[in-house]
């Protein structure tokens, strides 16, 4: 028997993450009017689907919070090419 209990938990923790990162990317894209609809789908995209991250090289920056050097910063991953030709 499964257990339906934290299944609304888990729908508000998913809505909260989601409205936070909407929040953040229009506040990075200078807070535009009219513009809530595509914050939202990127949030939702970036949440269910979060970028590798990968620890910064000592002094590298990750462009936050550069002159706070006792904080551990991460950074999405670079993409790996190939080529097959």
């Amino acid at each position: 028997m499964l257990d339906d209990h934290n299944t609304g938990q888990d729908d508000d923790d998913a809505h909260r993450r989601i409205a936070q990162r909407a929040h953040e990317i229009w506040v990075q894209e200078g807070c535009p009017e009219g513009k809530q609809t595509e914050h939202w789908i990127q949030a939702e995209s970036e949440v269910a689907n979060p970028a590798p991250l990968v620890a910064a090289k000592p002094g590298e920056s990750t462009g936050k919070d550069a002159d706070d050097s006792a904080q551990l910063s991460v950074k999405p991953a670079k993409s790996k090419k190939t080529d097959r030709g």
